[in-house]
């Protein structure tokens, strides 16, 4: 109705007819498009959906700040510091101490389990972090950032990028797993991170809309560059390399292959693991002997 008065105004003008009359009745519109504007906005706060929270900034801004952080982590290495709560390290205080000395060694970002983690690790670092939530499902496998009210959670919590399972296994339909992809992206506006298990769920995650795809679950003893350099040639996203780096030149490799950056947990923050590795390789030289 506004527009149509709006645009009789104009015409009226154009043609020196009525001006008095439209000229009144169109300024006082103008004059309550404040008063409007505002109730509208109550009305919007007053809403379930509305929540400060969530990132009300304009498409353009979320983007350049998306790419911002995608910026900081280019090149890099991410440090991962988790520990489950059957590990010696398990707790907020341990995971921020891990996380601050990776950092003072030159860690580009960190990638972290639970608001607590989160929350312990930002308040002592701006660098880029990684988070998830992990849950277990009905069949008691790991089940890594699996809604919207996880990723809303990590982001409150202080997360910078939001890792997400991508898998076959937990997102069967793409229109679901497409849905989640765009919430966290748009109503967050955070970048999103797919952990897969092959390079087919590569591939589907980067044109569901992820920013990021990740070999994290592939099984195997040691980083698959084959899959990694598919990956890289064949998507429009960001790859980064994840799963099973053991070794600096490892990570050097992923890297020179063209990942955007290289995600290392066990090797650097699991030290029962690292212990093993040596009391097992002194086992089997006795056993050479």
């Amino acid at each position: 109705m506004t527009k149509s008065v709006s645009n009789t105004y104009f015409r009226r003008l154009s043609i020196g007819k009525g001006m008095s009359i439209h000229h009144s009745y169109t300024l006082s519109l103008l004059k309550d498009i404040p008063g409007r504007l505002a109730n509208l906005f109550d009305r919007i706060h007053e809403t379930e959906d509305w929540n400060e929270s969530i990132d009300h900034t304009p498409r353009i801004g979320r983007c350049c700040r998306m790419k911002s952080t995608l910026d900081r982590i280019k090149g890099g290495l991410i440090v991962s510091c988790q520990a489950l709560e059957d590990e010696p390290l398990y707790g907020s205080v341990h995971m921020a101490a891990m996380a601050r000395a990776a950092l003072m060694s030159g860690a580009a970002g960190i990638r972290a389990n639970s608001v607590e983690d989160i929350s312990a690790i930002r308040a002592i670092t701006d660098k880029p972090i990684v988070g998830i939530n992990k849950h277990r499902d009905r069949d008691g496998q790991v089940f890594i950032t699996p809604d919207f009210a996880d990723a809303k959670a990590v982001v409150e919590a202080g997360a910078t990028i939001v890792a997400l399972d991508c898998t076959y296994y937990h997102h069967p339909e793409d229109k679901e797993l497409e849905t989640l992809i765009r919430q966290i992206k748009e109503r967050l506006g955070v970048p999103v991170m797919a952990d897969c298990s092959s390079y087919e769920e590569m591939i589907r995650a980067a044109k569901l809309g992820a920013d990021i795809t990740a070999p994290t679950l592939v099984p195997g003893p040691r980083p698959d560059y084959d899959l990694l350099q598919q990956a890289i040639e064949n998507t429009d996203a960001l790859v980064i390399g994840e799963g099973h780096y053991w070794h600096p030149k490892e990570v050097v490799r992923a890297l020179q292959m063209g990942a955007h950056a290289v995600v290392v947990g066990s090797a650097i923050t699991r030290p029962q693991l690292i212990t093993a590795r040596f009391t097992e390789a002194i086992q089997k030289a006795k056993e050479k002997s």
